[in-house]
Order: C-alpha cells, then structure tokens, then sequence
C-alpha cells in the first residue's frame, strides 16, 4: 500500500495521539474513580444507559521462573 505523506497528514496524525492521550486519561481518571467507590465498599457493578463497569479486586503474584529453575 502506497500513502502519500504530506504535512498535513502529520498534522492529523498529531491530533488525533493528543486526542488519545486525553481521552486515555478521562477513563483512567473514571476506571480510578470506580475503583476507589468500590474500596471504599461503594457499589462494585455500575450500570449506565449502554455499559456496565464491574470492579472485581484480585490478588495477583509473580514467580521467577528462571530463579526457580
């Protein structure tokens, strides 16, 4: 596939990571404040008009595969 790059789509390029970054930021900024409610011993499932958020809390641990062996 052939594209021509010009200024302009580099612009657009440009625009549109900002906008991502921005909108990664207002979800993490909702996920955390879902998060924190439901620590707190808020609601851990909230329902909207279309979606629905389900805070699960888990343990999680690793293991040093190389360093078992």
């Amino acid at each position: 596939m052939n594209t021509v790059i010009t200024k302009s789509s580099v612009d657009t390029l440009g625009d549109l990571l900002a906008q991502i970054a921005d909108l990664t930021k207002q979800a993490d900024a909702i996920k955390d404040a879902i998060k924190d409610n439901a620590s707190a011993g808020g609601d851990k499932v909230v329902e909207g008009d279309l979606f629905k958020a389900t805070y699960i809390e888990s343990n999680r641990s690793t293991v040093d595969y190389k360093a078992l062996c």
